[in-house]
Formats: C-alpha cells, sequence, structure tokens
C-alpha cells in the first residue's frame, strides 16, 4: 500500500532531496521508485519536487531506459505511459534494423528504387508497415499520374522473414547518469520508509555534484538474492540498516543482470532495517525477492571500493540471464506470429474474428494460417539444428 502524500496534514515542512525547495501542494510529485521506463510501478511522495523529478527524468532515467532498452523490447516491459521506443540495432554482417515494441524487427528504413525496362519504369518499394507503403505510393502517384494507386496497393505483399545472421550487441549499464539513477532509486525506497534524506547523506553528496566520488560498487562477487528466480525477469531494489557499522546500504537488480551495492550513509543511527520491493517488469506485478545483506561487512566494503566486478561472475550473470531473455523473447514471437497470422486468415476470408468460421472455410483457414506461421517454423528449425 502506497502511502498517501497530503500537504494539509500538520507536520514539519519537508524539503526535496536534490534542492533547497520546501514541498508544497504546488510542486508535489510522485516519484517512481523503479523508473516506470524500464517498468517500475510503486511511487513515493514527499521525496523530491516536481522540478527536480522532471530533471532527473532528463538527465539520469532517459539514460537509464537507453541502456537497459534491448532487455525492455526484448522481454516486452510494461510501461504505465506508452510503449518502449524502436531500438536501432545491427546483425554480425552489418544490417542495419529496428527492434519493435512488440519484439518484432524489420528493416532501419523503407527502400524505394526506379529501373526502365522496355520503356517502362520498374518500379519498388519495400517498406516496414502497410501505412508506410501507403504513403511512399501516393508519392509515386504525384510524380506518375498514370499509375494506379488502387492497383499497387492490390500488389503489396506482406512477407515475415527472419535473421540469417545474428545480432550484434553491447551491453553496458551504469555511468554517471545511469548510475545516478540507480542510487536515487535507493534513495528513494529509504525514503518511503521513513527514513530522513539527512540520514542519507553519502547519496545526496552524490546526486547532487558530479565531483563526489559515486557511493556504489558493481555486486557480483556475492550473490545477495537468495532466491534469485530460475525463468522470470525481475527488478528488485532493497535497503538495509546497520547501526552497529554505522551504514544504510542499498542494494538495486534490473532485469536480474545489472547489480550494484550502494552506501546511502556511513554515519547511519538508526535502527537495524529491512525493506525491499520487487516487480516483474513484463507483467507489473511484485515479486517475491528477497535481499539478504547479511554477508560480511568487508565483503560489502571491498565491493564498495570497486572490487565487485570479476569477469567470470560477471559473465556467470549474462549467462544465466540471456536464456531466460530469449525465451520471453521467443514466447512473445511466437504469439504475435499467429495472433496476426489468425487476423489475416479471417480477413482474407470475409468472417469477423467474433463470428463462427464456417465448416466448409475450415480448411482454407488452416492454409492461410500455416502459410503465415511457416516463416517462423523455418527459422526456428535452422537455429535449433545449428
Amino acid at each position: 500500500m502506497l502511502k498517501r502524500y497530503d500537504m494539509k496534514k500538520s507536520e514539519p515542512e519537508k524539503i526535496c532531496a536534490l534542492c533547497p525547495a520546501i514541498l508544497t501542494a504546488e510542486n508535489f510529485t510522485r516519484e517512481h521508485i523503479i523508473p516506470n521506463s524500464i517498468g517500475g510501478r510503486k511511487k513515493t511522495t514527499g521525496f523530491i519536487c516536481n522540478t527536480c523529478n522532471n530533471d532527473c527524468g532528463k538527465k539520469w532515467e532517459s539514460v537509464l531506459a537507453e541502456q537497459f532498452l534491448w532487455f525492455s523490447l526484448a522481454t516486452g516491459v510494461k510501461r504505465e505511459n506508452g510503449n518502449s521506443p524502436n531500438l536501432s540495432v545491427k546483425t554480425v554482417e552489418g544490417e542495419n534494423l529496428l527492434l519493435r515494441h512488440d519484439g518484432s524487427m524489420t528493416a532501419a528504413k523503407p527502400t524505394y528504387s526506379e529501373q526502365e525496362e522496355n520503356g517502362k519504369i520498374k518500379i519498388k518499394i519495400q517498406s516496414r508497415t502497410k501505412e508506410e507503403a501507403r504513403k511512399i505510393v501516393k508519392g509515386v502517384v504525384k510524380k506518375y499520374p498514370t499509375v494506379d494507386f488502387n492497383e499497387s496497393m492490390d500488389n503489396f505483399i506482406v512477407e515475415q522473414s527472419y535473421l540469417e545472421s545474428p545480432l550484434a550487441m553491447e551491453l553496458q549499464f551504469g555511468g554517471p547518469d545511469g548510475g545516478r539513477s540507480m542510487v536515487k532509486t535507493a534513495f528513494a525506497l529509504a525514503s518511503e520508509y521513513g527514513i530522513s534524506n539527512r540520514k542519507c547523506e553519502k547519496a545526496i553528496d552524490y546526486l547532487k555534484d558530479s565531483e563526489v566520488t559515486p557511493p556504489f560498487g558493481f555486486c557480483y562477487t556475492v550473490d545477495l538474492v537468495k532466491n534469485r528466480p530460475v525463468d522470470e525477469i525481475f527488478h528488485c531494489v532493497a535497503i538495509r540498516g546497520l547501526p552497529k557499522f554505522r551504514k544504510l546500504l542499498g542494494y538495486v537488480e534490473y532485469f536480474n543482470m545489472a547489480r550494484i551495492l550502494v552506501e546511502l550513509s556511513d554515519e547511519y543511527d538508526g535502527d537495524d532495517i529491512y525493506h525491499s520491493y520487487s516487480i516483474d517488469p513484463t507483467t507489473g506485478i511484485e515479486a517475491d525477492i528477497e535481499v539478504d545483506f547479511n554477508v560480511d561487512i568487508e565483503i560489502l566494503k571491498a565491493i564498495l571500493d570497486g572490487d565487485g566486478m570479476p569477469l567470470d561472475k560477471y559473465n556467470e550473470a549474462a549467462n544465466y540471464i540471456l536464456p531466460i531473455v530469449l525465451k520471453k523473447n521467443f514466447d512473445r514471437e511466437r504469439n504475435r506470429v499467429v495472433v496476426d497470422a489468425a487476423k489475416l486468415a479471417f480477413e482474407t476470408l470475409g468472417v469477423e474474428p467474433d463470428q463462427n468460421l464456417p465448416q466448409e472455410k475450415n480448411q482454407e483457414f488452416i492454409n492461410i494460417l500455416m502459410e503465415q506461421i511457416k516463416p517462423f517454423i523455418i527459422a526456428n528449425l535452422k537455429n535449433k539444428f545449428h
């Protein structure tokens, strides 16, 4: 249950965590703890002002969203506001493509060519959508009035093809902006559970000053997630107060892969506390993920000092998550292909999807369906036996 921030309550004035502004009804905002651009849902209030919220979105969250865009598109992350944008990708052989929000891929741009044959101009158009083809054909008709628009569109052929060459991917996260977004996520969870901003002094210093050393380290030396799922995607953020060591720590993990340990404070004198929030970004449903901070304090200090990313452990994390992502992507593509094929079959036969298919059209429906599904089956059989 989210806390409702009532500006009318008689309580001490709250100050924005990132600027001197007093939080009022005029600059009030509900801040996503995990950015909604990668599927976060839970919001906190009384944390930062509306101006800082907008600035963070433009500077930090947008970079973070771009860093994880391939994961978002491949797994079908559900956002509250709109779909994830398309991503330009390239195959190993250099073909430029666009990965779209539904998991499908198209050519990066439409192609148009003219060729003279026997005194006639032969025009070839390759587009990514029928609507795009329609616009191009309209331009052709203006240039060549003898071209019949309706006939050209009737000759439009929808073809489904699959990659012969794998994608060349480079996955990186963190950096000045992405790192600040992840630290802010841990800070926001602390605020949500009533920890005063001033008790997160290391986070504040880092978020407000570009010269401050990042108070986090990549966390692969040890796996802090106790119940790591074997086939599901998750994001999680957790905080732990360790008054014995005067530390308030945070842990942030996105897409089962990007893992950082955050030192929110090294002057912590509050209670021994633990809070967490986890979500499956492909469904928007909260997940049951437990983060265990009960690790030797010297190991945690080493991670914060930058000794938490041995290459073999990082590769182990990548090898764990990539099959999960690819399976999610396969399932989405299979479902999309079947739905699109059925839709085309119904349209071709002049039957509404909510109507009963006449028995005499059953075989024709199956033939159209299988013809549309065939490229998907062939492509995946090739991949299986390569």
